[in-house]
């Protein structure tokens, strides 16, 4: 077998995250709060469904926000106060996150301006609250930092590869037909060291780097 620029590493990594897209509210001296938590992949995964919430609330007053992703060697977390009092939103919304010990995971909380004021205190106990109640009623998950494998190799040995690969889950491998048969594997430690020997058989395997 061939190497192109490929170079494997491997790290397993299980974080906890949540699995669904929960929403909660209530209101606050007639401002209402609305708690949406959700799972996210990246950033503009983020993005993406923050502009869908927006979308849906066009006459809410402030889209606070705070995220977790999972990267090495450390993780990324941001918060958004989007026009409240510095750290009365995005601060304690992450701090709800981080106390679950939860990665790859978003919190929206939607403001309808109810008239009256709330001050700083009242702001970050009713963002905390908003933060809570979503991720109370939510559903925690175990999530493996799965690991790719990019490869090509001859259409005369697809059956080949198929039969290497065919016991894993359709949705992690993805695959191109150029002029060789492309194909890109995420596995877990389980699969890897097994589904990689097994690869390395194959006369036309040649491994890229993404």
């Amino acid at each position: 077998y061939k190497y192109d620029n490929f170079f494997i590493f491997f790290l397993l990594v299980k974080f906890k995250s949540v699995k669904n897209t929960i929403e909660s509210s209530f209101k606050e001296k007639k401002s209402k709060f609305i708690g949406i938590s959700f799972p996210i992949n990246n950033e503009n995964n983020f993005n993406q469904k923050l502009d869908l919430i927006k979308k849906k609330h066009p006459k809410s007053n402030h889209f606070c926000y705070a995220y977790t992703l999972f990267n090495q060697p450390h993780n990324t977390k941001k918060q958004s106060d989007d026009g409240e009092p510095l750290n009365s939103a995005g601060k304690p919304i992450l701090n709800q996150i981080e106390k679950l010990n939860l990665l790859n995971t978003a919190v929206v909380v939607v403001r309808y301006f109810g008239g009256t004021k709330l001050g700083v205190g009242g702001l970050i106990r009713a963002y905390k609250h908003a933060a809570e109640q979503t991720l109370d009623q939510q559903e925690v998950i175990i999530n493996e930092n799965l690991k790719e494998i990019y490869y090509k190799f001859k259409y005369e040995h697809q059956k080949e590869v198929l039969d290497i690969i065919k016991r894993l889950n359709k949705e992690m491998i993805t695959h191109t037909m150029k002029e060789d048969y492309h194909m890109k594997l995420k596995l877990t430690e389980k699969e890897y060291e097994k589904v990689l020997n097994e690869l390395k058989k194959v006369n036309s395997i040649v491994f890229l780097k993404d």
